[in-house]
C-alpha cells in the first residue's frame, strides 16, 4: 500500500511539474488589418497565466492590466479620433519567456457589423464600386 501511494505521489509530481503554462493570447476578433471603433472606449481581452501583467500598446497609448484567477485579461483604450493611418497593436506580458503579440496596419474609424442574405455582399458592393456591378452580373 505505501509503494502504491508513493508511486501515485510520484506521478501527481510529474504531471504538475510538466503543466504548460498558458499562452499569450488575444480575443480572435482583433486581428491585423482591423478596425477599432472612434470615439468610445475600446476593450482589448485575451488569456494568459493568472497574477501576469499584461501590457497593450496603441496609438500612443499604453495600458496594463494583470490576468484574473480564471486567466482572463481586460485592458480598455482611451476614445480615439478617426485615423485611417495603419497603427501597430502590440500586446505584452510580464513573463518574458511569451511572444509578444503584434497585430499591424489597424486603423481606427467606424465598425459596421452586417448580416444577412448571401447577395448582402454584392449589393454593398455595386454600391460603393459600380464597375462591380459589371461583373456580378
Amino acid at each position: 500500500m505505501k509503494k502504491i501511494c508513493s508511486t501515485i505521489l510520484a506521478g501527481m509530481m510529474i504531471s504538475v511539474s510538466l503543466a504548460k503554462a498558458a499562452e499569450l493570447s488575444l480575443a480572435g476578433i482583433i486581428n491585423t488589418n482591423g478596425v477599432l471603433q472612434r470615439e468610445v472606449s475600446v476593450p482589448i481581452w485575451g488569456k494568459s497565466d493568472p497574477g501576469e501583467l499584461i501590457t497593450v500598446t496603441f496609438c500612443g497609448q499604453t495600458k496594463t492590466a494583470t490576468v484574473d484567477s480564471n486567466g482572463k485579461w481586460l485592458v480598455s483604450l482611451d476614445p480615439m479620433p478617426a485615423n485611417a493611418t495603419g497603427q501597430s497593436l502590440v500586446v505584452e506580458s510580464s513573463d518574458s519567456a511569451k511572444a509578444v503579440i503584434t497585430k499591424t496596419n489597424m486603423a481606427v474609424g467606424d465598425v459596421w457589423i452586417c448580416a444577412g442574405q448571401s447577395n448582402m455582399a454584392a449589393v454593398f458592393w455595386s454600391n460603393v464600386h459600380p464597375e462591380i456591378t459589371n461583373v456580378l452580373n
